[in-house]
């Protein structure tokens, strides 16, 4: 999860399948009820993302994912 500020920027240029991300902030772990059944998530609350994949490489897998898509 990312909110305020850092969320804003981040989902302006979310990453694809297979770019490369480092995340750092705190792991939470929830339980919640659905349907009488007790489940568990887990989840980071992001302070920093940053963006490992250079645009170029980004570029490259992407056209490379589609590719082999079609």
């Amino acid at each position: 999860q990312a909110w305020g500020k850092l969320g804003d920027h981040q989902s302006a240029s979310l990453p694809a399948m297979g770019h490369q991300v480092a995340v750092s902030g705190s792991i939470h772990i929830e339980s919640y009820d659905y349907e009488g059944q007790l489940r568990w998530k887990t989840y980071i609350k992001a302070e920093n993302v940053r963006f490992l994949t250079s645009k170029a490489e980004a570029t490259r897998l992407t056209e490379a994912r589609e590719a082999t898509a079609a």
